[in-house]
């Protein structure tokens, strides 16, 4: 057992050692973080930061697996879900409240222990500061509990989605960031926090082939799962960031802000004729004209040898225009009320920034949430739906991002109008999708 854990322990022993005699690399990075006070663009990073830092607050997951094991305990009493489902749900989440309670137990005690004193409450330049055996919150920076909470949810995760693994841990280590970036910690700090995360992973690892070996981690994995919902996954996550650190929008739009109301695409007419009055038309044609004429062998490979039916023509037309018409531009773009960058005050205009959760007043039409553009972009995924083919998901996410993308450096559109249209279009088309499936089951 010793040997599987022996290098993480060695690590964190040589991190404790070098943390009790010297801070001086300590002190250099986190001078480094500090300096995103500095500056009106800094201080839209450092607010993202500073918010999303409660992502590692482990009562947030408590109480979801807590409500994952209730649910699924009713729902098996009431006969609502498979016996196999009630065992993978049930199973997973006591595993996962186990691993978490036990990391944090470890976290707290090596805190309470060692009572290094948090860097925002001592001068960092003259005294590296310890009293041990303490209760004293201000003196709990090492380890980082954040750390070692996040680092266990996407282990956690990265158990059920492990296809999505470095997604989900850049995501972790993003919130593992802030604890510096707060001031809360140093980086030594996340560093332990990450470890004993890792240890107490694959000690109750071993806890488990001894005593439930008829229970493997590999079943924790989702199966089946489709491109379509991993990429979903990755949206709904990229969604919480930008929702709880609206910041970060600010921070994005202002990369390339030039000052005096221009952004970097505005003068450059050439790319605006290539991507609004070329690729956008061309997919409008793609989608709602081209599978009525796919019988014609240059148009049916084009769709990849598929030929639509008259039925699927007509669902791609009602759940098209019904997404892009009604939704996106008259209950969204029309009454949200959300300025456009270069609209804002920040950037040269009059009107001032609002989260997108937020309705405005700064804009009568067609305003900034969400994004046309990049809409007409996701709505690609129509065609996934009906052929099953995975090339769709990609062409979707590539059309979509890249109009959006275009529209960020333009100043039209911030960072959050796209991440919204494609969850606002996706989750369109997939109901109107359930909703024929099932007229045509009838």
């Amino acid at each position: 057992m010793i040997k599987k854990i022996q290098l993480e322990v060695t690590v964190f022993i040589l991190l404790l050692i070098s943390v009790l005699f010297t801070n001086n690399i300590d002190v250099g990075i986190y001078k480094y973080f500090s300096q995103l006070n500095y500056g009106k663009e800094a201080n839209n990073l450092k607010a993202f930061f500073v918010n999303i830092t409660e992502l590692g607050d482990s009562l947030w997951y408590f109480l979801i697996l807590i409500s994952i094991f209730l649910t699924c305990f009713l729902s098996n009493k009431i006969k609502l879900i498979s016996t196999k489902k009630y065992s993978y749900l049930k199973n997973f989440s006591i595993f996962g409240f186990i691993y978490l309670l036990s990391t944090g137990v470890v976290t707290q005690l090596i805190k309470h222990l060692i009572g290094r004193a948090r860097p925002n409450h001592i001068n960092v330049d003259e005294v590296v500061f310890f009293n041990f055996f303490t209760t004293d919150s201000a003196l709990h920076s090492f380890p980082s509990g954040h750390t070692s909470t996040i680092i266990a949810v996407t282990f956690v995760l990265c158990l059920a989605l492990p296809s999505l693994k470095l997604f989900l841990f850049i995501s972790g280590s993003i919130i593992a960031i802030s604890r510096i970036v707060v001031g809360a910690h140093y980086f030594t700090d996340v560093i332990a926090g990450a470890l004993i995360a890792i240890i107490v992973y694959k000690l109750i690892k071993i806890f488990y082939a001894a005593k439930f070996p008829n229970i493997s981690f590999n079943d924790f994995e989702i199966q089946p799962i489709s491109t379509l919902v991993k990429i979903q996954i990755v949206f709904i996550i990229i969604a919480i960031f930008i929702t709880i650190g609206s910041g970060l929008d600010l921070y994005l739009s202002n990369f390339f802000y030039y000052g005096d109301n221009q952004f970097m695409l505005q003068s450059y007419y050439i790319t605006s004729i290539i991507f609004r009055k070329i690729l956008l038309p061309f997919l409008l044609i793609y989608i709602f004209v081209l599978p009525a004429i796919s019988r014609f062998a240059l148009i049916k490979k084009i769709f990849f040898n598929y030929v639509f039916s008259l039925r699927e023509i007509v669902f791609i037309w009602i759940s098209g225009l019904t997404t892009i018409v009604l939704f996106i531009n008259i209950l969204l773009k029309d009454k949200w009320g959300r300025a456009r960058p270069n609209d804002l005050i920040n950037f040269g205009g009059e009107s001032s920034f609002t989260p997108w959760y937020r309705f405005g007043d700064s804009c009568a039409s067609n305003c900034s949430f969400v994004s046309g553009d990049s809409s007409v972009g996701f709505l690609l995924i129509v065609f996934y739906f009906i052929t099953k083919k995975n090339i769709y998901c990609y062409l979707a996410l590539f059309f979509g991002t890249t109009l959006g993308f275009i529209r960020i450096i333009a100043g039209g559109h911030f960072f959050s109008d796209i991440v919204f249209a494609q969850l606002v279009t996706t989750v369109s088309i997939s109901t109107f999708y359930i909703l024929y499936t099932k007229a045509y089951a009838k």
